[in-house]
């Protein structure tokens, strides 16, 4: 009787010795599972063209204005937040822009400046695209400026605010580095330029 209950006890011990053994192997399986799951979601949160975080800056060209000419300037903007399924990402930047008129008042070499805030919606189209489609609105002021030998005095013409619908898409030629393409109505109705993220 007693061998047999040292035989019993040696075998209910082999089967919680063994039952262990797998339940641990199945959580170390299970957390391994979880920190390649995180390692893979960062390394596609990397690899993103917008990111939370980072800063894109660069400068920009603009044409096909009401006034003619051609205008120039730089822009900046940072990625803020993810929105909806954390696919999508909002940015919030800054501008100043300057325009010269292709015509203008005999003697008057006039200027159009614009400074601009704006908040675009960055589209995730996949983590190895290199496409950064986005739509965004912007608010600032625009400054059209005579000098003082046009009508005798300083003149202003047409300044105020500005409200500045756009959509553009970015293509990363590097990880680093962007070229950009816009349309919209502000300084002028279609831009092209570059971004640097950092």
């Amino acid at each position: 009787m007693r061998s047999f209950l040292s035989h019993a006890a040696r075998r209910a011990a082999l089967a919680l010795g063994i039952s262990s053994l797998a339940i641990g192997t199945a959580r170390a399986q299970a957390t391994g599972g979880v920190k390649r799951a995180g390692a893979e979601a960062s390394a596609a949160t990397s690899s993103a063209p917008f990111q939370v975080g980072k800063w894109y800056v660069g400068p920009r060209f603009w044409g096909a204005s009401g006034w003619g000419g051609t205008g120039f300037g730089a822009q900046v903007e940072r990625g803020w937040r993810s929105v909806g399924d954390g696919e999508n990402t909002l940015g919030i930047g800054g501008s100043i822009d300057r325009f010269a008129p292709a015509f203008g008042i005999a003697g008057a070499n006039y200027s159009i400046i614009t400074t601009s805030a704006f908040v675009n919606l960055h589209f995730g189209v996949g983590e190895a695209s290199k496409l950064d489609p986005f739509v965004g609105l912007g608010l600032g002021y625009t400054r059209v400026s005579f000098p003082d030998e046009v009508f005798g005095v300083g003149a202003t013409y047409n300044s105020g605010l500005l409200f500045n619908p756009r959509a553009g898409v970015r293509y990363f030629v590097t990880p680093r580095f962007a070229v950009q393409a816009d349309v919209g109505y502000g300084i002028g109705y279609l831009g092209a330029g570059g971004a640097v993220r950092f």
